[in-house]
């Protein structure tokens, strides 16, 4: 990844990247399926449905790059847990440990963590059932070897997960935060029905469903589930079967989550379940084992055995949907009412829009369910021919496949939108053009700025107090109050701007507000809301844009109370409880440019008059290194406005120096009177020792590589003579 980023744009590679791993999604499910002994046509099918099904496909509306990765990587990691088990390699289980490693750094962290314990689980499954009993030398033998994958797999990832562990307690998401949270973003088990009819709980603006948006969809194709009915009724003794149903029935439960109690003996038993949340995403182990499942369907229709049965199973399949469709089209007021009743969260004034959107949605399930009924009479109709012998194996399955990718493609082809190139998306607007105008060291709060969260200031290099990070520091985000959330939600910066003076906001992009000349014109409601804005906005100047007739750009305004990024205060104040601290800050009371907040005592007097005078000036201000001049003219704290974290190193004058929690979250160290120089560096020891494990682990598989190079040629030497 990183060396495609050095050739190519950014948004170049992430398109190359899904692209590939689709491939590989397929490509590891044909090798993992033919390993399974189900021949080329099942296993071209079930590779078929899972590169293509809504698990991946429609991750790319979002840009969720990571989760697509952790979906394609899932057949190549169970593939060389079978090779390792069956051909007693070791060198197998060090390709799963590298298979597993770039999972879990280029992909979704907890998209992963279930494939790895899936992994481990099926490791169990074919280590107890080998059709002859292991002898304990080579149980033990293999046992080892998987072990020594895990340890590789650490070693690999340790240069990332080392530092997020250690520092894992300071992040927004890095304590346990109660069943509700975790819970959050639960599959409904409405929407179970997309399985059959993706346009049931509607797609994207037109989703009805009870979590607040969905941009994704779980369909794998309706003709995945017919076969994966037959394969369940006639291939159900097979030890695969079973094991993949047991996966399927465990994923949909934990997908699931609070829409049924068992989730809670996972929430208290599984180890890191309660750090995560959206349960749902464990739902593409439930799509990968329905991809195995329907693909035993059709290697038991190739077969040509219980012909009958088989046909009688589809008809019920079938006439199933039809009665659906039938009652659906015939009653359509009362499916509406009923299911309206039924789902009493859209009778809440509150959810007006969801109400809308399931009326309006209607008509777009009757299509899909139309589609749906097509797809299966199809489906239908190419197996009856093969078993009635009027059709050739190699045809039906070129024909499932047809159907199986016409009914995935016209489904998620509208996750593939189409975006402006970045020189283009992230053209400069007005905002951007006069904030690049500052070449001063700032920060922007952007309050009403429809574009806070998309990154087109950083992109500008314009630094901003917003934007969104999937784990902020926790203490940054209880300063803004947002509390536990890891969006922007600076209510706190809202209710005082001297919050915004000490982060470095200096400039605060806010709404146009009319005259009050104009005022009259609105109901009283927003007149009060008008008034409030504009005691808020009192405090700052307008600089840019100020309020026209026709438009609705934001006003770009000046704060001219604006503290430095780093700057230098004589006195302070010691609050030990971190609510308190939060309330001084925002009283009248506080004044940052005179006294420090501390959260310990410094050992030092507090200074008896102000004398004033001292001057900062950055010489140098890098991403893990800082270097200030402070010529000081009594003994203070030099402020700088960055976050607090443990790992950065303050030396003054050459000299370690500790380095102080001031303001809440940001950074102080106490300085003598005199010209110093200081210097803030970035120094991990847990990033020096997972990078050195890395290289090792990296080092391990080269050498694997090798060996089963040599290895392969040792056998294929054998082989020949």
């Amino acid at each position: 990844h990183t060396l495609l980023n050095y050739f190519l744009p950014v948004h170049n590679v992430r398109l190359l990247l899904f692209i590939i791993y689709v491939f590989l999604a397929g490509l590891g499910s044909f090798l993992f399926l033919k390993c399974l002994k189900l021949g080329v046509f099942p296993a071209t099918f079930g590779a078929f449905c899972y590169m293509f099904s809504g698990s991946l496909m429609s991750t790319t509306y979002a840009g969720h790059l990571g989760r697509a990765i952790s979906v394609a990587l899932l057949p190549l990691m169970l593939l060389f847990i079978h090779k390792g088990v069956k051909q007693k390699k070791f060198y197998f289980f060090v390709f799963f440990a590298a298979i597993t490693s770039l999972s879990f750094l280029a992909g979704h962290f907890q998209m992963t963590y279930y494939a790895t314990g899936l992994g481990l689980f099926f490791f169990i499954f074919l280590l107890t059932g080998q059709q002859k009993p292991m002898k304990a030398r080579n149980t033990i033998k293999i046992i080892g070897f998987f072990i020594f994958g895990l340890i590789v797999l650490g070693m690999i990832v340790s240069i990332s997960f080392l530092p997020v562990y250690k520092n894992l307690s300071f992040g927004a998401r890095g304590e346990t935060k109660g069943y509700e949270y975790t819970t959050s973003w639960s599959m409904p088990t409405a929407e179970l029905l997309d399985l059959f009819v993706p346009e049931f709980s509607g797609l994207l603006e037109h989703y009805w469903g009870e979590n607040y948006f969905k941009l994704h969809t779980e369909y794998f194709g309706i003709i995945t589930l017919l076969l994966l009915l037959i394969g369940l009724l006639f291939s159900f003794k097979n030890r695969d079967v079973k094991f993949f149903l047991g996966v399927g029935i465990v994923a949909l439960i934990l997908a699931l989550g609070k829409n049924t109690p068992l989730f809670k003996i996972a929430y208290y038993i599984i180890p890191g379940i309660k750090k995560f949340r959206a349960p749902s995403l464990i739902f593409f182990l439930l799509t990968f084992s329905a991809a195995i499942l329907g693909s035993f369907g059709l290697k038991r229709i190739l077969e040509g055995n219980n012909s009958r049965k088989i046909i009688i199973s589809m008809v019920c399949f079938l006439g199933c949907l039809l009665v659906v469709g039938f009652i659906s089209t015939v009653s359509r007021e009362g499916m509406l009412s009923f299911l309206k009743s039924h789902f009493s969260y859209l009778q809440i004034p509150q959810n007006a829009s969801k109400l809308n959107a399931f009326t309006g949605n209607y008509s777009f399930f009757l299509k899909g369910l139309g589609k749906a009924i097509i797809v299966v009479i199809a489906g239908f109709i190419l197996i009856l021919l093969f078993l009635r012998k009027r059709l050739r194996a190699i045809y039906v399955v070129v024909g499932l496949l047809l159907v199986l990718v016409i009914d995935q493609w016209t489904l998620t082809k509208r996750y593939l939108v189409a975006e402006k190139p970045a020189a283009q998306y992230y053209k400069k607007d007005a905002i951007v053009s006069f904030l690049e105008e500052d070449k001063s060291l700032f920060r922007v709060f952007p309050l009403h700025y429809r574009r806070s969260n998309d990154g087109i200031l950083i992109y500008h290099g314009i630094e901003s107090l917003g934007g969104y990070h999937p784990n902020p520091l926790r203490r940054f985000q209880e300063l803004i109050g947002a509390g536990e959330s890891v969006m922007f939600t600076p209510l706190n910066l809202i209710q005082s701007s001297k919050l915004v003076d000490v982060l470095n906001g200096k400039y605060i992009i806010g709404i146009q507000l009319p005259p009050e000349s104009l005022e009259y014109r609105y109901d009283e409601r927003t007149r009060g809301v008008i008034r409030e804005w504009r005691g808020y906005f009192s405090h700052f100047q307008p600089v840019h844009n100020v309020y026209r007739k026709d438009t609705l750009e934001p006003v770009i305004y000046k704060n001219n109370n604006v503290l430095p990024r780093a700057f230098f205060v004589e006195d302070f104040k010691v609050i030990q409880k971190k609510e308190q601290i939060l309330q001084y800050m925002m009283s009248e009371e506080f004044n940052p440019w005179s006294t420090v907040i501390l959260e310990e005592d410094p050992g030092i007097a507090h200074p008896d008059t102000a004398i004033g005078g001292s001057n900062v000036s950055i010489k140098h201000f890098g991403v893990d290194d800082i270097e200030i001049n402070v010529d000081a003219n009594t003994r203070g704290f030099l402020v700088l406005s960055e976050n607090y974290f443990p790992q950065w190193t303050a030396y003054v004058d050459g000299q370690k120096t500790r380095i102080l929690l001031a303001n809440y979250t940001l950074r102080a160290v106490l300085l003598n009177k005199g010209k110093h120089d200081i210097r803030f560096v970035y120094e991990d020891s847990s990033f020096s020792l997972g990078k050195t494990l890395h290289i090792i682990g990296l080092i391990i598989l080269l050498t694997s590589c090798i060996f089963q190079f040599f290895d392969r040629a040792k056998k294929r030497k054998v082989e020949g003579e």
